[in-house]
């Protein structure tokens, strides 16, 4: 959707956080999906350390070009 947003905001200055609130909510594809969007302004702990063994389990496919930006996460399959 990021690519139906930009457009949407195109050549605007981003002021605000409501003014690109305002910009996602109104971003409407041809067929007509809708985006809903809030601002979290929650202050989160920074350096959290996942541990390996956790981060390997996560279902990560890397994309060969810019793999370290451009990845797909799929749910897990769990183990019976």
């Amino acid at each position: 959707m990021f690519s139906e947003i930009s457009k949407n905001w195109a050549g605007h200055p981003l002021e605000s956080f409501e003014t690109l609130i305002n910009f996602v909510e109104g971003t409407k594809t041809k067929t007509g999906l809708r985006i809903a969007a809030y601002l979290d302004d929650r202050q989160y702990e920074k350096g959290i350390k996942i541990p390996d063994r956790e981060f390997k389990r996560l279902n990560i496919t890397k994309n060969n070009e810019l793999a370290n930006w451009n990845y797909t996460i799929k749910p897990s399959v769990e183990s019976p």
